[in-house]
């Protein structure tokens, strides 16, 4: 109970004190925003997470959540990526009256949560982009796929229901809730404020040694999956999870909030902006992960790309040069090589990847078609089993290829395009030049899901944090299209007066 307390304590202090920073650091107006009731909430999931005791009484917390911003669609939507990544995983077998329903997660309920509060919440239907909805369910395809090949039936539809809710659950809560650019902004505001919260959290593990999170496994008598997080030491300091199931995970989750902030002038202090942003930095330095500052420096090169901004695009280009000559001018023994990944666990990790690849290209080209189950992967892929006796699949797009073969590949790399020209094509729209942050957001972020997870697997919250990336893109463009469209028929109007509505009579 004396350490439960003591846990609590400090990641009440953590949470609010990011919290404080976070809201110093916005103008007036974004100050608004934070309300008492998310001040109540926050407080509420680590004091129900380490004294409830029972996992299902943590979910019933958790899906209680949307019903408290039932009130308003932007208020929904914002908060979904305010609570989303502030608690852990929590994956589990369920078992009622003694029948196997499939193993869940927390996150998997709160995106049901969610997910009916949104289906409560629309008055009207919203129209999207049919090629983003399709690329989203081509998505589901081929991670139900991924997972699911050469499992029996009864199992398969399980996986069904867990793949809705890791896919298409986020990908329609953030596209159909997000209605207008003010929405949007407000979205990724309350992105950035999740993601901050972590940072500051991540900083403290780093530093201390000390996994906050970790211990709602045993507070709620739920198994945890791996090993624990003071195992994971590189340059002698932990690799940060936060609330998160592993480092790559918190890793993807900072780089997106860092291009959210990146997006958000208006919103912050001059100085508070480059506060926020050097401390979500620090916190991608704490989770010690590459993937994670690929996944950011593409994602603001693609930002840049998209703004025009060629000036940047080149200072950044400078900047990578500068690093990389850095990085190879380590000695190889120091702390700062073994922090960069060029010595110790993490050059093993490097290796281990790179002989990922070139023996699952080798794979692939002898399995084109259909390409394998898990179980052939297993045998056939032996030689590359780590010291737990595993072969980690830390390449989701290989993943697809092996699994689905290079059909399914090709249509994964199709949903992965779709959104993306849908964004770059209306980026000389007028609408979309008046608001340049809101399309270069979610262009970036999907960009940056796409390079993170050249560099690992679908674990923990990476499929969530991808779908709202693209449902994100799908409003963004809706709005642009439906704003362009307003403003060319008033344009039309004015030249041709015989052209507008006949105006009713009293």
């Amino acid at each position: 109970m004396v350490q439960s307390l003591k846990l609590l304590a400090f990641i009440e202090f953590l949470q609010f004190a990011a919290i404080g920073i976070f809201w110093l650091c916005l103008r007036n107006d974004a100050r608004r925003l934070v309300r008492p009731i998310d001040l109540a909430l926050i407080a509420i999931l680590p004091l129900a997470g380490l004294f409830l005791g029972n996992k299902f009484l943590f979910y019933l917390v958790l899906c209680t959540i949307p019903f408290f911003y039932m009130n308003s669609s932007t208020a929904l939507a914002s908060r979904y990526l305010l609570f989303l990544p502030i608690f852990p995983e929590l994956s589990d077998n369920i078992i009622i009256g003694g029948k196997f329903l499939g193993d869940f997660s927390a996150i998997d309920f709160f995106n049901l949560a969610f997910f009916i509060a949104m289906l409560l919440t629309m008055k009207l239907r919203v129209r999207r982009l049919t090629s983003i909805d399709i690329a989203a369910w081509i998505f589901f395809a081929a991670c139900l796929i991924m997972v699911g090949r050469g499992v029996p039936l009864n199992g398969y539809v399980r996986l069904i229901a867990t793949t809705l809710l890791s896919v298409i659950a986020p990908f329609y809560v953030i596209s159909r809730l997000i209605r207008t650019r003010h929405d949007a902004s407000d979205a990724a505001l309350f992105l950035a404020l999740g993601g901050f919260i972590n940072a500051v959290v991540a900083v403290f593990e780093a530093r201390r040694g000390w996994p906050l999170y970790q211990a709602y496994y045993n507070a709620l008598h739920v198994d945890m999956v791996g090993l624990s997080a003071t195992l994971a030491i590189r340059a002698g300091f932990m690799r940060a999870q936060g609330a998160l199931a592993n480092p790559a995970s918190l890793g993807l989750l900072l780089a997106l909030a860092l291009l959210a902030v990146l997006t958000l002038r208006s919103r912050f202090k001059p100085a508070g902006r480059y506060l926020v942003m050097a401390l979500l930095s620090v916190g991608i330095a704490a989770s010690q992960s590459r993937g994670a500052w690929i996944a950011a420096l593409f994602g603001m090169c693609l930002y840049f790309l998209y703004n025009r901004r060629t000036m940047m695009l080149a200072a950044f280009g400078t900047i990578g040069s500068i690093a990389l000559v850095i990085m190879a001018a380590a000695p190889s023994g120091s702390h700062l090589a073994q922090f960069l990944g060029r010595s110790g666990s993490g050059r093993q990790t490097a290796e281990y990847r790179s002989n990922l690849l070139s023996r699952g290209i080798q794979e692939v080209l002898a399995h084109p078609l259909v390409g394998q189950t898990r179980d052939q992967l297993e045998v056939t892929m032996n030689d590359l089993r780590q010291g737990e006796h595993i072969i980690d699949f830390v390449n989701t797009h290989l993943t697809i290829a092996l699994t689905g073969g290079l059909f399914m590949f090709a249509a994964w790399m199709a949903a992965w395009s779709a959104p993306m020209l849908a964004g770059w094509r209306v980026r000389g729209w007028s609408a979309a030049r008046r608001e340049p942050g809101g399309i270069a957001l979610p262009f970036a972020m999907i960009g940056a899901c796409f390079a993170c997870l050249t560099l690992t697997s679908t674990i923990d919250r990476m499929l969530p944090l991808t779908m709202l990336s693209i449902g994100l893109m799908s409003a963004c463009v809706s709005l642009v299209k439906t704003t362009d469209g307003a403003v060319r028929r008033q344009a039309a109007t004015r030249r041709h007066p015989a052209l507008a509505p006949p105006m009713r009579s009293a």
